[in-house]
């Protein structure tokens, strides 16, 4: 036997097929977003920790050549 059907259950699958769909894109693109966040944080990170090395090199290499300070 063949159920008669007035559409509606077909139509609200269709709805959650395109709202299932569509949750599924934001996420991917949250997911994109927090991804490339990371990125520059850890870029910025790096970057900073350079310049500190790069900073203490220089304080270092100043305090040796400055008389009254290294091994004598």
């Amino acid at each position: 036997m063949v159920e008669e059907t007035d559409g509606i259950e077909e139509a609200f699958e269709g709805q959650v097929r395109v709202l299932v769909t569509a949750a599924g894109k934001i996420g991917e693109r949250l997911a994109r977003a927090r991804e490339q966040a990371l990125r520059r944080v850890q870029a910025q990170s790096e970057q900073e920790t350079r310049e500190m090395h790069s900073r203490l090199e220089a304080a270092s290499t100043r305090g040796s050549s400055q008389p009254g300070y290294g091994p004598t």
